[in-house]
């Protein structure tokens, strides 16, 4: 365990300074801009693995989203942390946060959303399954 190693927990913000995602990164502080600018060239990628919310928000805008570093943590901290931070602002302004989990975690109402999800695609399966 390298105790020097620190990680940045970030926060992507709109344009009137509302706070949209939470993340976090191991690369210095001009690293948390670059993170905001992968976050801004993926936001075209719409699959299973990406964030839809915040990728349909990042196609409203004209640049990467202005990055706020909101804690310098020791890197073994860093999801901890994160979730932390997830949770404060998730709290605070609710759905207004993108993010899909809560640090390294699933938050609860997106464990709804897909068990919803998945529920409404089973009934359609077995219709269609029915039908044929």
């Amino acid at each position: 365990m390298n105790s020097d190693r620190v990680s940045y927990i970030y926060c992507l913000i709109d344009t009137d300074g509302r706070p949209k995602y939470i993340g976090q990164t191991s690369r210095p502080l001009d690293g948390c801009k670059g993170r905001a600018s992968v976050h801004y060239r993926h936001r075209f990628l719409d699959d299973d693995r990406r964030n839809p919310r915040l990728n349909a928000w990042l196609r409203t805008l004209d640049r990467a989203p202005e990055t706020v570093v909101l804690e310098v943590v020791p890197y073994e901290q860093r999801f901890k942390v994160e979730a932390a931070w997830t949770r404060c602002f998730r709290w605070a302004l609710g759905d207004q946060i993108f993010n899909i989990n809560t640090g390294a975690e699933v938050s609860p109402e997106v464990t709804a959303r897909i068990s919803a999800t998945k529920r409404r695609l089973n009934a359609q399966r077995k219709q269609l399954a029915t039908a044929a």
